[in-house]
């Protein structure tokens, strides 16, 4: 009898282990939450990038170069995501299926963010000397939603894998009828 609970023991032990361990493995080895949290990153960044730009709009005094310039980071910032999205979707029949949803709701944005980031690159050159009117206010506006949206969709999505993976499995009560 002793024999049997100091075994059922070890196997509960073992078992309440195993699984937070092999999380603990899979998260630090898995390319593509590596991929997710950069692109988190990269979305951060560009949400820097555009509420900056957002309080450049109404500043009549800020050069057009510096604005200029924060677009240009901006493309960079949604370039990297477009890449890392595209690796992504080249494994996309690989991932878990946190991975999958994570994905399948950054896309858009990312996509979306990228477009106008180019319409507002387009209308800038096109009026470069003119103040910014409401378009591209618009534009800004949209791309910092849209950036602020991948980040903290990244960030819920990255928080549960985590907990996920901390969490060990639960154990079902052994039946009353065992100690017999």
């Amino acid at each position: 009898m002793t024999k049997f609970i100091l075994t059922l023991s070890a196997v509960l032990l073992a078992s309440l282990t195993l699984p937070a361990a092999q999380g603990a493995t899979k998260s630090a080895g898995d390319p593509a939450q590596a991929t997710l949290k950069n692109v988190r990153s990269l979305a951060i960044a560009a949400t820097n990038e555009a509420d900056e730009l957002r309080m450049m709009i109404g500043d009549r005094h800020e050069a057009p170069e510096s604005q200029a310039q924060e677009l240009r980071d901006l493309r960079v910032h949604f370039d990297r995501m477009g890449q890392d999205i595209a690796k992504l979707e080249a494994v996309r029949s690989s991932l878990s299926s946190w991975e999958e949803q994570a994905f399948s709701r950054v896309e858009p944005l990312i996509q979306a963010g990228a477009g106008d980031t180019s319409r507002a690159i387009a209308y800038f050159n096109n009026n470069r000397w003119e103040a910014w009117g409401s378009q591209d206010a618009g534009y800004v506006n949209r791309i910092y939603q849209a950036s602020n949206q991948v980040a903290s969709t990244l960030t819920s999505y990255l928080k549960y894998q985590k907990l996920h993976a901390e969490t060990p499995a639960r154990v079902s009560q052994p039946s009353a009828g065992m100690n017999d």
